[in-house]
């Protein structure tokens, strides 16, 4: 589903307390870089040999549709935990071509802070 039906939806049917997460789903501040990535991975798995699942959204969210949502969303992000491991996503960042996703926890609570 796309972020802001999803997020609609999570407010109709879920109580006053009720919370919803999101978790492993890519996260872009560039939906170009998201639309990237949804190709290569199909691209990959059409190269198995298998048809690629048809997504109902774009196949990732972006800060800007975090922003819009009804919610307020909190989140908690693992960082690269050594410079090692930073470089590391530079590097394979710059090798993509684009914008690597982050994954982050991404929690609302319905009708109170998170």
């Amino acid at each position: 589903l796309c972020f802001d039906v999803l997020s609609r939806e999570a407010a109709r049917v879920l109580r006053s307390g009720g919370r919803i997460l999101i978790a492993d789903s890519p996260l872009y501040t560039d939906a170009d870089a998201g639309d990237a990535m949804v190709r290569e991975m199909g691209d990959y798995i059409a190269g198995l040999g298998v048809v690629p699942a048809a997504y109902e959204g774009p196949g990732y969210l972006t800060e800007a549709a975090i922003r819009s949502s009804p919610l307020d969303w909190s989140r908690s992000e693992a960082d690269p935990q050594t410079v090692v491991g930073r470089w590391r996503g530079r590097l394979t960042a710059r090798r993509a071509g684009r914008e690597l996703a982050r994954m982050p926890l991404l929690m609302a609570t319905i009708g109170g802070a998170t």
